[in-house]
């Protein structure tokens, strides 16, 4: 039999706003916490890849698996009334990839929070974990912050460290941060049901932005770059939207490299050596062993794997 605590306790009622897999994690704390998810909010789905395939976002696989309500607007201002309707307590958003207007942020009773991949007011923007990597930080993490009007400057409820390690990579980066986020929101959120949550003002002194990163940016300047600048490079942007180069006209994307601590003596972008170990390419300070690759229309491999046939890697050649 219910007591009448039970009877009396109303459950709590969210929207959940998400695109990709890191959203569905925290779909699947909320999901898991108890509250009553009365709609989710994802991107439109999109053709992908060559044969321009329809993709499904990795938040609608989960609502459609979990039967909740599902809304897909070209502009959130499209579903206002709709989330009027739903009268939500909370609304609840990770990498959803749209800015949410002013008058859908005043519907819910105790406001909207956003789950954030960085140590805010560090990496505010669209490509926080690129940018983290990119920039050789040892530590960045998950905020759970409160919306406001502008990107990503509302006050901060709550952080998560998480380290990066020494070669880490977008992809390793992103399954961390996505898993610190699932426990960060299924651990939290009974107590952002309140109005009298405590936060913290951001730090303007400390705001940094994380672009969305360029076509341009993801070419390999040899001229100008360290060997720990390059290195970076590569492993921030492995495997979207991956670094490149160019050798004698062709495509060279870069996965993988390792630090060689050698001292660069040659013009920076020239291949000193190719082995099983990599290929050597000197930098404006140090040599950079490049150790997984792909050529323009074949599959990626790791060097290793390719001294084993014919390659187009010589000593002396240079990459631009």
């Amino acid at each position: 039999m219910q007591t009448k605590k039970e009877i009396n306790m109303p459950s709590k009622r969210v929207i959940f706003f998400g695109t990709p897999e890191i959203g569905a994690s925290v779909l699947h704390a909320l999901l898991e916490s108890g509250v009553e998810i009365v709609g989710v909010v994802t991107r439109q789905d999109k053709p992908m890849g060559r044969k321009h395939e329809i993709s499904i976002s990795a938040v609608k696989r989960l609502a459609t698996e979990s039967n909740i309500e599902i809304f897909q607007p070209a502009s959130p201002k499209e579903i206002i009334k709709n989330i009027e309707e739903l009268k939500p307590d909370l609304i609840v958003t990770c990498a959803y990839g749209c800015i949410l207007p002013s008058s859908l942020l005043s519907i819910p009773t105790f406001g909207c929070i956003n789950v954030h991949t960085s140590l805010l007011p560090r990496w505010r923007g669209g490509a926080p974990i690129h940018r983290a990597i990119m920039a050789g930080d040892e530590k960045t993490g998950v905020t759970i912050m409160y919306m406001e009007k502008g990107l990503d400057t509302g006050n901060i409820i709550l952080q998560q460290e998480v380290v990066i390690e020494e070669n880490e990579t977008y992809d390793t980066l992103y399954k961390k941060l996505s898993e610190a986020s699932y426990k960060l929101v299924k651990e939290n959120i009974s107590s952002l049901f309140s109005k009298d949550v405590k936060s913290q003002k951001q730090d303007s002194a400390l705001v940094t932005q994380a672009k969305v990163i360029t076509p341009e940016e993801e070419s390999i300047d040899w001229k100008e770059g360290t060997a720990r600048g390059v290195h970076n490079k590569i492993r921030g942007l492995n495997s979207i939207p991956l670094a490149h180069t160019t050798l004698n006209g062709k495509v060279v994307k870069l996965f993988e490299s390792v630090l060689t601590g050698i001292g660069s003596k040659e013009k920076p972008g020239t291949i000193i050596s190719v082995s099983k170990k990599g290929i050597e390419v000197s930098t404006t300070d140090l040599n950079l062993l490049l150790t997984k690759i792909q050529i323009a229309g074949k599959k990626p491999v790791s060097v290793e794997q390719m001294v084993n046939g014919n390659h187009a890697f010589k000593v002396g050649d240079m990459f631009l």
